[in-house]
């Protein structure tokens, strides 16, 4: 064993035993230099990191920002919101016309509330069709058209809790046209609603 070889293993025998590990593993290495090699290759890493979730991030916010511009910006789904919302009024101008007038109530009193609550929810739709989020609105339209054909049916067959005067009348022209606007609605709003979910937009 030559005079450096046995002077380093001095050194190494006179640290504490974690010194020595340290002094056997480093020996001939600049420990600073190690550390800091250590340091930079970690802050590289956590760079790379950062940058990959600050791109996914961005490309989240695109994705979002396209999904509004198609939910709410007007395009080829023009003439469908049109035609939806002009079957929504006309919803409501029937049962307007059915109750003999905006102000009026019929009776029984839950008969004349649902009508009024009928009418201001498609009128809200017409607008939302127009203006707001296409999957509301679609799923609202949906509401404005199933509301009025399941109370159609009750009405026409079983009858309703205080109210049997319509029992067996099929064939009342009010009626029908009544029927024949919630069917088109019904028909025009379920495909476009279910076309929303897949498209994710809102």
């Amino acid at each position: 064993m030559g005079r450096r070889s046995r002077r380093s293993l001095v050194r190494v025998t006179r640290l504490p035993r974690r010194g020595r590990r340290r002094a056997a593993v480093h020996r001939g290495w600049d420990l600073t230099e190690a550390r800091r090699a250590a340091w930079s290759g970690g802050a590289d890493r956590a760079d790379g990191v950062a940058a990959r979730q600050a791109r996914a991030a961005e490309e989240m916010r695109r994705c979002l920002r396209m999904q509004h511009h198609a939910a709410t910006v007007p395009g080829a789904a023009w003439p469908a919101r049109w035609a939806g919302a002009l079957l929504c009024l006309a919803v409501a101008a029937v049962h307007v016309v059915d109750q003999g007038g905006i102000t009026v109530t019929r009776d029984p009193y839950y008969i004349g509330v649902a009508y009024h609550v009928l009418e201001i929810a498609a009128v809200v739709t017409a607008v939302l069709l127009l203006t707001g989020p296409v999957r509301l609105g679609w799923l609202l339209a949906i509401g404005v058209a199933a509301g009025p054909v399941l109370g159609y049916v009750l009405s026409r067959g079983p009858g309703l809790p205080y109210y049997s005067d319509d029992i067996g009348n099929w064939t009342e022209p009010l009626g029908l046209a009544s029927l024949a606007v919630e069917g088109a609605l019904l028909l025009l709003s379920v495909p476009l609603f279910v076309r929303s979910l897949r498209r994710r937009t809102y």
